[in-house]
């Protein structure tokens, strides 16, 4: 009779032990799921500027709002235009944007070719010589210029937000099915007078 009464013991305690730890497994789970929604939630509070409800796709904007958007160009996958800038030459031909995804560039060379638009071949930082061997390695014709960042400093753009098909030629004709087409965003930058 005593063993039958241990036993009921020792397999109530197994029985409180499996719950409390069942518990805590919950407890841990929840405050999981509760930190990444509030880093989140952080994270996208910090990087987007919300455009104000009226329907208004543009406004005016300094450097201090048109950098944290090109280095986001690559990872939220859109293309930024400078109206009247030239931000690097590419075999000859002068280019205006960056749309990193017709580059093909993997994320690291992504943000050193950034980096090198933005503040040029001639920057300290890309005169060593693994820098120089890098440039000539992944960059070999394309050809930065001073910087982007010393052109826009202290000017003030007009920012215009709008959807483009990647797809289209310039008469505005595609080869692409309806089903098929894919719009991306552009960010498009004028400077204002």
């Amino acid at each position: 009779m005593e063993n039958a009464a241990d036993a009921l013991k020792m397999g109530a305690w197994v029985l409180i032990f499996v719950v409390a730890l069942s518990i805590c497994i919950n407890a841990f789970g929840q405050a999981k799921e509760c930190f990444e929604t509030i880093l989140n939630n952080a994270d996208r509070e910090y990087l987007t500027s919300y455009i104000p409800p009226s329907g208004n796709t543009q406004r005016i904007v300094g450097f201090e709002s048109i950098i944290p958007s090109i280095y986001r160009s690559f990872k939220e996958n859109y293309k930024v235009v400078f109206k009247g800038y030239v931000l690097y030459t590419d075999k000859g031909e002068d280019i205006d944007s960056i749309d990193l995804i017709i580059n093909g560039y993997t994320d690291d060379v992504k943000e050193e070719f950034l980096k090198r638009i933005l503040y040029g071949e001639n920057d300290p930082r890309f005169s060593t010589p693994d820098a120089q061997a890098y440039t000539a390695s992944h960059f070999s014709d394309i050809k930065f210029g001073n910087g982007l960042y010393n052109l826009i400093k202290g000017k003030m753009f007009k920012e215009s937000l709008g959807v483009y098909d990647p797809n289209e030629t310039e008469g505005g004709s595609t080869s692409t099915p309806e089903a098929s087409k894919k719009e991306r965003r552009v960010i498009t930058y004028e400077e204002v007078v």
